[in-house]
Formats: C-alpha cells, sequence, structure tokens
C-alpha cells in the first residue's frame, strides 16, 4: 500500500504480500478508501485478535481532515467538506500477477496523488484465495525506490514470527531507502490456512501478544541508536548497538491492528501512533477512540484507520465508521477475488475519483 502525510500526526501502514496496496490518507485517516475528519474532542479503545487479511492486494489510501471527539458519536457538518478534500484509498488485488504489476501500481498512485501504499505482511494463505504471494519486505524496498511521495509499510507485521535481529535493520533500512516514508505495521498474525501452525510458529495468542509486547519495545529501543541488552521471556539482545537510526526521529511510527470489539489491542496502540481497527461498526469504533483518548489524554498525534464500507453495504446507509469523530484514514479495498486491472485502474484515477 501507499501512503504519505505527516508524521507529527501519524502514519499509515498496511501491506499485503504479493499484493499491493496503496493508502492515501486523510490528515488523520485510516488506510483504505475514506474520508477524513476533523476531531472535537477526545476518546478511548482496547483486547486482542488476530489480524487477518487476504495475503495480496492493493491499497490506495488518502488522508482525512481530523474530526475532534465529542461524547457521543456524531457527525458534524465539517465531516462532508472534509471527505470532499481528504480521502483514503486501499485497493486489494489478491491474484498480482508479478511484483511488476505491483510496482506499476505503486507508480500510478504515487503519480495520482493518494497517499499511503501498504502491503500485507503473509507468508500462505488459503490457496483457493491466494496462490503466489511476494515477500513484502523485498516489494517495499522496490516501492521505496521507485517512489517519491506515498507513504508505504507493511499492515500489518505478525512481530511473533519474524525474527527481531532481522526486521530492526530491514525497517531502518527501509526507510532510509524512501526518504523516511515507512510506517510500521504490527499485530498478532492470524492461522487461517495454517500460515502458524505449518510452519512451527507460536499459535496460542496470550503468547503471540506478549511476545508482541516484548518486540515492540525492543523495535524502539534499537531505532533509537543506543546499545540494547536484553534478556525477556521471549527476546534476548545481547549489548548491540543497532546504526544507523531510521530517517524518522524519534522513530518510526507504529500503527498497531485491532478487531471488532477487542480492547487489548487498542489500549495498546494508544502506546504508539495510530491504531487500524477493522471488522468494528460505528459504535464499537467509537469505543474504541474514547479508549484511546482516554489512555493518551487527548488524540493529538494519533491516527485512525478505518475500512470505508462499500456503496452497497448495509452499513453505508447508517452511521458510516469515516463519520465518526477521530478518524483520519480511511481506505477503500478490492477483495480478492477483484481484478487486477480494477485496481490499477482505482490508483490511476486518484484520491478524487474514489470520493
Amino acid at each position: 500500500m501507499a501512503g504519505r502525510g505527516r508524521l507529527a500526526s501519524g502514519e499509515f501502514v498496511g501491506e499485503v504480500e504479493g499484493l499491493t496496496g496503496e493508502i492515501s490518507r486523510m490528515r488523520n485517516q485510516p488506510f483504505k478508501v475514506g474520508g477524513g475528519l476533523e476531531r472535537k474532542g477526545q476518546a478511548a479503545m482496547g483486547q486482542d485478535q488476530d489480524d487477518s487479511i487476504y495475503a495480496p492486494y492493493t491499497t490506495v489510501s488518502k488522508k482525512l481532515q481530523r474530526q475532534q471527539f465529542v461524547s457521543e458519536i456524531t457527525v458534524s457538518a465539517a465531516t462532508a467538506e472534509a471527505h470532499d478534500r481528504n480521502r483514503d484509498l486501499r485497493i486489494e488485488v489478491v491474484q498480482a500477477e508479478s511484483p511488476e504489476h505491483v510496482l506499476e501500481v505503486a507508480r500510478s498512485a504515487d503519480d495520482a496523488g493518494w497517499d499511503a501504499l501498504y502491503l500485507w505482511d503473509h507468508v500462505h494463505r488459503d490457496p483457493a484465495e491466494v496462490t503466489e504471494l511476494a515477500d513484502v519486505w523485498t516489494m517495499l524496498a522496490a516501492v521505496a525506490t521507485t517512489t517519491e511521495r506515498i507513504r508505504l509499510g507493511p499492515m500489518v507485521t505478525p512481530l511473533s514470527r519474524r525474527r527481531l535481529s532481522v526486521l530492526i535493520r530491514q525497517t531502518v533500512t527501509l526507510d532510509h531507502l524512501s526518504g523516511g516514508r515507512l510506517t510500521m505495521g504490527i499485530g498478532l498474525g492470524v492461522d487461517r490456512a495454517g500460515e502458524l501452525t505449518r510452519f512451527g510458529e507460536v499459535v496460542d495468542a496470550r503468547t503471540r501478544a506478549d511476545i508482541l509486547d516484548e518486540s515492540v519495545d525492543l523495535l524502539i529501543e534499537a531505532w533509537a541508536g543506543e546499545t540494547v541488552t536484553h534478556r525477556g521471556e521471549h527476546r534476548l539482545i545481547d549489548g548491540i548497538a543497532f546504526r544507523p537510526r531510521p530517517i524518522q526521529r524519534p522513530g518510526i511510527p507504529i500503527w498497531c491492528a485491532a478487531r471488532g470489539s477487542a480492547l487489548r489491542p487498542v489500549r495498546r496502540a494508544a502506546r504508539f501512533q495510530g491504531l487500524f481497527l477493522i471488522e468494528a461498526d460505528a459504535e464499537q469504533l467509537g469505543r474504541a477512540i474514547e479508549e484511546v483518548a482516554s489512555a493518551r489524554g487527548s488524540l493529538d498525534g494519533f491516527d485512525v484507520a478505518v475500512v470505508a464500507p462499500a456503496p452497497d453495504d448495509p452499513q453505508s446507509h447508517g452511521t458510516s465508521v469515516l463519520e465518526v469523530p477521530g478518524v483520519t484514514w480511511a481506505v477503500h479495498m478490492y477483495p480478492p477475488d477483484v481484478a487486477f486491472d480494477r485496481a490499477l485502474a482505482a490508483a490511476k484515477a486518484g484520491p478524487r475519483a474514489a470520493s
């Protein structure tokens, strides 16, 4: 996926293995196609869950203006205007025929005004859905060197199945290759189609959550450039200074994935720069934002990314998640069964066409 936006206001990260995802973010809007809102108050969120999404696909998004949070979910007059000005679009293309096609989408999104391009981090999916996957980090490196403006990153990387020493080097290298455009999406991962069990990875959700928490703290410490010495339950780093540091200071923005009404991942996200919430309705999203605001004291510098409902989705006729105060990134998703050409066309059309 691809994306752009002020680091101070948070960045959006997403990814698809073997697929491309682009996101143009609203001033503070989640990835996938959506509109931005202005924030008028504060709110919060929070539990753990698996972060499962189809592997190969493309997403494009545009940023939205932030709407202040109020005591209850409401839509202000500024919301519609914000949607017109800022939108995130995310296109999912499961069967990207080649890495070159992913790069074609990335270049098109960069030229057309999208804000971000993120890729899912999967190593295996149900063959009935996806048969060919590309390595996300190799693809992101290619995207970084073929684009100039859009933000990029994995959405999301399950830290429990990544070797931390390698991941630290990959993230810093990618941040340098992209000129400081990386957003790091993290989550628990999912064992759909045996993506964990068939490789001997940790399956227990609570253990994966513990590994994630321990790992993300070490990522941040390593990005600071100081010597890291850590002997934990799951991770060991014995006196290593990771250099160079990322271009972005104090570090690469981190977005945490959450699903539905789960609050633990929401509370985790509140520690960092953003939340990517999936499979949640407007009420659940509002509670999540309240949880974040409560934990942080405000929503300043925090991004909330959500998936925009499709026009034929019943939810699109009610209170849209894009209208919930506090949402900063909107993402339109094209599922795996959508033709690649359609995703490419959306990337070329730009965020205005997705309004």
